[in-house]
């Protein structure tokens, strides 16, 4: 496994996200809590609002312009597991064709 990095959160420079998941809150010196919503995902506080830690991840290590366009997969289905080697950005419709059963390599 690659020893994770971190990058400044283009939307919140207070918070240091590394590619474990894991986010380092800089102006408090310590980890950045988070919780779970009722869905079992983990959030966080970024910028005053309410963020889901996985699109925080892939809006750090991954940023896409269209990113309001799209959703963010978890290829091993594990929603806790907000790994940066564990996630996708899909369209919707590609999202909901990997969850009725199709591979990624299969999607139009």
């Amino acid at each position: 496994m690659k020893k994770p990095h971190g990058k400044l959160y283009p939307f919140d420079k207070n918070l240091m996200v590394f590619t474990n998941g894991a986010i380092w809150n800089i102006k408090k010196n310590d980890w950045h809590t988070w919780n779970f919503d009722k869905q079992g995902r983990r959030k966080c506080n970024a910028n005053g609002n309410n963020r889901l830690v996985y699109r925080i991840i892939m809006l750090t290590h991954n940023f896409r312009m269209d990113h309001e366009n799209l959703e963010v997969h978890h290829a091993d289905g594990d929603k806790t597991n907000d790994d940066f080697s564990n996630l996708y950005w899909l369209t919707r419709k590609s999202h909901n064709q990997v969850h009725r059963g199709m591979k990624i390599g299969e999607l139009v």
